[in-house]
């Protein structure tokens, strides 16, 4: 949400809030289909390999993601000439 601008947060965040419950509706129904054919523990084992999957090939970009709003730092001023 740091590099999105103040007037659209709002938008934005609901298009997140409704990604965040379809992704929660549709992994209940991939998990239960998976704990029906493999078990109860296959979900979090499918869970656990898919996020080091994305993680994996996100890994390069998390550094300009983290700091997108960040300027470069300005100079320091220059001190004072002693008398």
């Amino acid at each position: 949400m740091r590099a999105v601008p103040p007037s659209l947060q709002g938008r934005v965040g609901s298009v997140y809030l409704i990604g965040v419950v379809g992704g929660i509706v549709l992994g209940q129904l991939i998990g239960g289909l998976l704990a029906d054919a493999w078990g109860l523990t296959a979900p979090f084992w499918f869970a656990f390999v898919g996020s080091a999957v994305i993680l994996a090939l996100i890994w390069r970009e998390l550094a300009h993601i983290a700091h997108a709003d960040e300027t470069a730092p300005a100079p320091a001023p220059a001190p004072a000439p002693v008398e």
